[in-house]
Formats: C-alpha cells, sequence, structure tokens
C-alpha cells in the first residue's frame, strides 16, 4: 500500500543554486531531514568552487556541479555557459528549483527546462529594496538608510526579472534602535530559515500543474 502511494505521488525532485555559505540550502534539507518538506535534492550548482553549499551537498551525498560566473566575456562565451548549464539542469530532470543565495541571473533556457516552479528568498519585503544590485549586505543598507522601521524577507517565484515574480509569502520584524546592516542582516535571515521550507512546501501541495507532472514525469 505504501508503495503504491507513493508510486502515485512520487517525492517532487529539485535542483538548488548557490553561491556562498549555503545556510538557506542547508534549511531546505534539514527540513527535509525532519519530514517538514516532502521533496529531494537531485543537485546543486554552485556558481563558485569551494563554498560552504558544496560542502552541505556534499555531506549529503548530493551531486555538484560547479560552473563560473558570468562577468564581463564575450557574449558567445556567455551564450555558452547558459548552454552548459540549462544542459546540466535538464539532465536531472527536476520537478522544481531552488536559489539559495545564487548571484547569477539563471537564463530563460533553465526556467524552460524545470517543469515546476522555481523559487528564490529575497532578505527585503519585497517590492522595496529589490532588483539588480540588491544583494547580501547592500540589502540592509539601503533598508537602514531609507529609515525603515521595518524589514523582512520574501519568496517569490522566479522569472526574467530579478526580484519581480509572483510573492508567495512574506516574514517581517522591527528594526530596533542603532540596528547596524550586520544586526539586520542576522536577524533576517533567521527569519529566512524558517519562512523558506515552509513556503516551498505550502506551495507544492497547492500547484496543481505541478503535481499532474509529478504523476506521469517520473
Amino acid at each position: 500500500m505504501g508503495e503504491e502511494a507513493q508510486a502515485k505521488n512520487p517525492i517532487p525532485r529539485f535542483v538548488a543554486f548557490a553561491s556562498g555559505s549555503g545556510s538557506n540550502f542547508e534549511s531546505i534539507l534539514k527540513a527535509i531531514e525532519r519530514g517538514d518538506l516532502q521533496a529531494t535534492c537531485v543537485g546543486l550548482i554552485a556558481s563558485r568552487p569551494q563554498i560552504g553549499a558544496i560542502d552541505k551537498a556534499l555531506d549529503r551525498d548530493i551531486p555538484v556541479h560547479v560552473l563560473p560566473q558570468k562577468g564581463s566575456e564575450s557574449t558567445n562565451m556567455s551564450s555558452s555557459l547558459d548552454k552548459e548549464l540549462t544542459n546540466v539542469v535538464e539532465s536531472m530532470r527536476p520537478d522544481f528549483g531552488v536559489l539559495a543565495g545564487y548571484l547569477q541571473k539563471l537564463p530563460s533556457s533553465i526556467l524552460d527546462v524545470i517543469s515546476g516552479p522555481v523559487f528564490n528568498i529575497h532578505p527585503s519585503l519585497l517590492p522595496k529594496f529589490g532588483g539588480k544590485g540588491f544583494y547580501g549586505i547592500r540589502v540592509h543598507e539601503a533598508v537602514l538608510e531609507a529609515g525603515e522601521t521595518e524589514s523582512g524577507c520574501t519568496v517569490h517565484l522566479v522569472t526574467d526579472h530579478y526580484d519581480e515574480g509572483p510573492i508567495l509569502a512574506q516574514a517581517r520584524l522591527s528594526i530596533p534602535a542603532n540596528c547596524t546592516p550586520k544586526d539586520l542582516a542576522a536577524a533576517v535571515l533567521r527569519l529566512e530559515h524558517t519562512l523558506y521550507p515552509i513556503t516551498i512546501q505550502t506551495t507544492l501541495e497547492d500547484y496543481g500543474t505541478l503535481q499532474s507532472t509529478f504523476a506521469t514525469a517520473h
């Protein structure tokens, strides 16, 4: 009976993308290990070698692919990197994708080969303090410089435009007096670690198109 149910509702497969320590990636993996998130990670795309996210993947025998960041290279080189990334992701046959501190813009071809949603979490209350150039400590510096009294994080779907996809969930906190960008970053990150896996799970449960894909694709 259990095997029959699993055959009808296979565990969704996802590919993760990271450029740094991978703390959000790890929070998702721990949610899976606790049974709070029904998913399995089939691979990590790392934009840089020797980052913490790679260690977290290898500790769990998750395949890792290190693909270089796009910088000032020629258009032909950029196109070649996009194609390589797309081919690697397509070979994993993921049902959905998760950006966990990934600093590169996903090419539209990636969104085409992932059958379900691609999630991202941003360390501000979008649409404020989002878009190209707003990442990491820069976001928190901008929030404080603007005199905001609250901040937080946002989980949204990824589209062709930075931080403009449909918002799925937000978590908020009040900014205390004399808060530094580093303090704010740490407080928001704690919110991210809770909000991200919960939002992924609830979205998958309600994502009808993706559910029908699970039943036939694997």
